[in-house]
């Protein structure tokens, strides 16, 4: 029989490394500071950051998981299921990591103030442009968050779309404004 003591203490490694990132993506105070956060429209900011805990949540479940199967793993067969575990779960991991990210940067092109006035205020347009159409057909008009990024045109990420950690929905429409487009005051 082998010794699996060198496999053991190389995956023991890697679980505590990518459980414990997993863990710090939970600090939503890092990933925006509090002037971003105070430029979203309340109902917003309180969706951004339950949709964002909700990712990181079933992500450090699944690290926890991981953990458990790493001790009780025995011998070189189950020591090798928590490798193939270990492998999807720094690959759910990134997913989760791009989602977070994704809404991180958004929230960060409003720490000025001049910039987070100008997208609160196109947060509302949105939001009452989409409701004029919507609302009169029976649908329910989504949250609208806007963010400023490189590029030629506009784009948007609609809501309730699946997004990249693949177990959760866009909780608003997300708006890209391109840096050329905007003006300079309100």
């Amino acid at each position: 029989m082998r010794d699996v003591t060198p496999l053991r203490r190389h995956l023991s490694r890697q679980v505590d490394h990518w459980t414990n990132a997993a863990i710090r993506l939970g600090r939503l105070e890092d990933l925006a500071g509090p002037e971003a956060w105070k430029n979203l429209e309340q109902y917003l900011g309180v969706s951004l950051r339950d949709h964002l805990r909700g990712v990181v949540e079933r992500t450090t479940r699944r690290g926890s998981a991981l953990r458990a199967a790493l001790a009780a793993a025995e011998g070189e067969r189950d020591l090798e299921a928590v490798r193939r575990e270990l492998l999807a779960f720094r690959r759910h991991y990134l997913r989760a990591e791009t989602t977070v990210d994704f809404y991180a940067d958004a929230i960060n092109t409003r720490t000025n103030p001049v910039q987070g006035a100008l997208l609160r205020a196109l947060d509302t347009l949105a939001d009452r442009s989409m409701a004029a159409i919507l609302e009169p057909i029976g649908y329910e008009a989504p949250i609208a968050l806007t963010y400023i990024d490189k590029g030629l045109g506009a784009s948007i990420l609609k809501a309730g779309l699946r997004l990249w950690d693949g177990g959760a929905v866009s909780p608003a429409a997300a708006i890209k404004i391109v840096r050329h487009n905007l003006v300079d005051r309100i």
